[in-house]
């Protein structure tokens, strides 16, 4: 009711002031439209009547919270585009600093292989692969939705798809004799 109230206020407004310029007209000798002398001239002139003046200002009211509701809903629509676009170039900067700690990592996996073993770093490569989804995902959002999570409030996004198996044969280690 409130909601509607607020999107109409101009309408209502324009109503009310319709209201009084009909009632006055009616119960008392004075015709409002009549007052101002330009407005009543031009009244004289054409013959209109204190009625189709009070549709013709309901309609301009309405005519008004329209544009007014047009107006917001394209200024709404504007601050949920910069917000997006925001949120993007921060999650493509995050993609990129992470992807760079990642490609690091990779390096570093190479040099422990040896004594880690070959299904630790499988492991380790599946776990970079699904931490770099996970962000291209959370940085390809076309829309922002918030959701909570136990570390606060955060940004709900489509799980990316399982990445596929890798069958790698396993090459046995050589021990130092």
């Amino acid at each position: 009711m409130v909601r509607a109230i607020r999107a109409l206020r101009v309408t209502i407004a324009a109503t009310a002031a319709a209201g009084v310029l009909i009632a006055t007209g009616r119960v008392t000798t004075i015709d409002l439209v009549q007052v101002s002398r330009d407005l009543g001239d031009q009244i004289a002139k054409y013959g209109i009547s204190v009625l189709p003046s009070a549709v013709v200002l309901i309609a301009m009211g309405l005519l008004a919270d329209l544009l007014l509701d047009l107006r917001r809903k394209r200024r709404l629509a504007d601050t949920e585009a910069q917000k997006l676009q925001a949120h993007k170039a921060t999650m493509r900067t995050v993609l990129h600093i992470v992807n760079n700690f990642l490609n690091s990592l990779l390096l570093f996996e190479l040099e422990v292989e040896p004594l880690v073993g070959r299904e630790s770093c499988e492991a380790l490569d599946r776990l970079v692969q699904q931490t770099h989804d996970k962000l291209k995902a959370l940085g390809d959002l076309e829309a922002v939705h918030e959701i909570w999570l136990p570390t606060g409030v955060g940004i709900a996004f489509p799980e990316p798809p399982p990445a596929p198996e890798v069958n790698v044969a396993k090459t046995p280690t050589t021990s130092p004799q």
